[in-house]
């Protein structure tokens, strides 16, 4: 999870042209995958099947569920975030050295 979540930071990080701009793009994202579990148990998506099945997919979501299982399952899960949070500082990282500044 600390990769996950230092990866996303450095990426929105490589994404903004200033440090406010960073805070302002990095605060929507660190709320969608942070507080997911606090929006299945206080039911928020009880009428939206769809919106509840995405977020059990969520990796903080996982990180619980491993908790409270012997499966596999969510260490792929996981696994499958943090190898697309680095791709998605890879694929800034490119941007920026591109970049003239």
């Amino acid at each position: 999870m600390f990769i996950f979540f230092l990866s996303i930071g450095i990426g929105v990080g490589l994404f903004a042209k200033s440090i406010a701009s960073t805070y302002v793009y990095s605060m929507p994202i660190m709320f969608l995958f942070g507080f997911t579990p606090l929006l299945l148990v206080l039911d928020f998506f009880e009428n939206n099947k769809i919106a509840s099945t995405i977020i059990e997919y969520f990796p903080i979501v996982q990180a619980i569920e491993l908790h409270n299982t012997t499966s596999w399952l969510p260490v792929g899960v996981i696994s499958l975030w943090v190898l697309a949070s680095i791709i998605f500082v890879l694929v800034f990282f490119k941007r920026s050295m591109t970049d003239d500044m």
